[in-house]
């Protein structure tokens, strides 16, 4: 799941607490993160003032990799392409209701790990790790929203950072948010800003991409207008989105329709499938009030024909979630209170012991190779920059989660579920990249 966007900023005292790059690493290890197979999962769990991340695989007990003391809403996670680093971004609330954002870098051989400065030219909404497998963090930057206010760093949280100005004059003025010599063009929908790529570099943040955006209506691009984006190794939200685009609409003079149950109301189905090595799998879509969300039944193509994957321990109104590796289908369903899941073997048939109380459910990502870097070559993790005509230069063991209920039948749901796109739409952005900049960790913002 993705956790909703912080207050803007945090106070001056919080960050520097924050820039202190505290460890509890351990020495070096030669040692190599355990082996990953099909059916090995990464998921969250809440204890009492503290999150759990676990990895599972089902043939053997849950193993935790890091706790922070936080609640698992309050959690993001991300991988290095070569499963041997993640990176987390957590928040925690003071006593006086204040975010304080924090970054964790962790081993995954020994789950030691090492607590990061936070960066400071923006919010920190999305983060991972680059194909060399450094950190590089997505910040939102909207502009001021009450520019002409004596107080609007109260109201906002920071004092004002970006400015919304106008250049030129008479026909051929327009308006434009100035920052680092550069001029942005200024969106006239939703809450105009930048969105900026950093990746930490010697301790230090180091600006490698920013685009104008906008923030604050639906659809709206926010640190999606970044192409740094599409470059981070694997994470939570990435898997979603990718699990969801593996689903197509099954054609309309598809035989195996004939073969799906037909539904009267409240409206007709919409079979989507999904292709994998033992036979396809067939779920229904619903749209519901402009809501898009896979809902059961769930059926996976047989000798004979589909054949209905019961869900057991899932809610009758949940959204589903399926991810797919090899043989192994992992259904995942969310009811709004919590989430279930299902880890079928489409090749054995056999069912595991569905599994409740947990967040953030995806297969654990199988490591990949990181290329090796020429030593006069630039890592090529952002494409090369756009040449925008209006921009001008300018001034431990743990507990099994709690076992679902083995009665429970999979029913159509009817509690509506966004399903995240894998891309949002890019409007009004455009692109500067100037050569990296190292900001100082002094230099924050309040």
């Amino acid at each position: 799941m993705r956790i909703p966007p912080a207050p803007w900023g945090i106070s001056l005292a919080a960050a520097l607490l924050l820039t202190s790059g505290s460890s509890h690493a351990t020495s070096k290890s030669s040692q190599s993160p355990a082996p990953v197979t099909d059916a090995t999962l990464s998921y969250l769990q809440d204890q009492p003032k503290e999150c759990h991340w676990i990895r599972h695989t089902p043939s053997a007990k849950p193993k935790v990799v890091t706790k922070v003391p936080t609640a698992c809403s309050e959690v993001q996670l991300a991988w290095s392409p070569d499963g041997t680093q993640a990176l987390i971004h957590f928040k925690t609330i003071g006593d006086d209701g204040e975010y304080t954002h924090h970054l964790r870098q962790v081993n995954l051989a020994t789950n030691s790990h090492k607590n990061l400065p936070v960066p400071t030219q923006g919010d920190l909404v999305r983060h991972g790790f680059d194909s060399q497998g450094r950190p590089i963090a997505l910040l939102e930057n909207p502009v001021d929203l009450y520019p002409d206010e004596e107080e609007a760093h109260e109201k906002k949280g920071y004092e004002p950072y970006l400015k919304v100005v106008t250049k030129g004059s008479g026909e051929g003025a327009r308006q434009v948010i100035p920052f680092e010599g550069e001029s942005y063009p200024a969106s006239d929908v939703g809450i105009a800003g930048l969105a900026h790529a950093v990746r930490l570099e010697d301790g230090q943040w180091t600006l490698i991409e920013t685009r104008s955006t906008y923030y604050g209506v639906d659809a709206a691009p926010g640190v999606h207008a970044l192409d740094a984006l599409a470059h981070l190794g694997p994470t939570p939200e990435a898997m979603v989105d990718e699990a969801n685009a593996s689903f197509t609409a099954v054609p309309d003079d598809a035989d195996v329709l004939k073969k799906l149950p037909l539904r009267t109301a409240p409206q007709k189905p919409l079979w989507q499938q999904h292709e994998m090595p033992n036979g396809s799998l067939y779920v229904n879509q619903v749209n519901e009030k402009g809501f898009t969300y896979l809902a059961a039944p769930v059926y996976h193509q047989g000798p004979k024909g589909p054949v209905e994957i019961h869900l057991r321990g899932i809610d009758k109104d949940s959204a589903l979630t399926i991810f797919t590796r090899g043989d192994i289908a992992l259904v995942v369903g969310d009811d709004g209170k919590g989430s279930s899941l299902v880890l079928w073997n489409l090749k054995s048939g056999q069912l595991n012991r569905p599994l409740s109380g947990m967040e953030q459910i995806s297969f654990w990502p199988k490591p990949a190779p990181i290329p090796e870097k020429t030593p006069d070559a630039e890592p090529q993790d952002v494409p090369a920059p756009l040449q925008v005509a209006t921009l001008e230069s300018q001034p431990q063991d743990v507990p099994a989660p709690t076992a679902a209920a083995p009665d429970a039948q999979p029913q159509t749901i009817s509690a509506p579920m966004a399903v995240a796109p894998s891309t949002q739409p890019r409007a009004n952005s455009a692109q500067v990249v100037a050569p990296p900049r190292a900001y100082p960790q002094e230099n924050l913002r309040p």
